[in-house]
């Protein structure tokens, strides 16, 4: 039997945060500096993940407007490709 070496083994050689671009790290920086201008200490619910220019925000806010607004003060951050937003609130969570 030959052994395969398949886009998953590989993938396990080479660490995520090593494979991100430098320009996400320096995105993610400045959508958690936005977060935390927006949002003071709530920012801390969120979770930002940059891949390629397009921002993945994940967790809660306690209030609608604040949903809607960092999706938005996101997208328009210079070299953001995209906004993917997986944040909740109290008034809009599904039923």
């Amino acid at each position: 039997m030959t052994a395969v070496n398949s886009s998953f083994e590989k993938w396990q050689e080479e660490p995520f945060l090593l494979r991100r671009r430098p320009e996400d790290a320096t995105l993610a920086r400045d959508v958690r500096a936005m977060l935390a201008g927006t949002l003071g200490s709530e920012a801390r619910n969120l979770v930002v993940l940059v891949e390629d220019g397009t921002v993945t925000l994940a967790g809660r806010v306690s209030e609608r407007w604040m949903q809607l607004e960092i999706a938005h003060e996101a997208l328009h951050l210079e070299g953001v490709r995209g906004v993917v937003s997986h944040v909740s609130s109290p008034k809009h969570a599904a039923k």
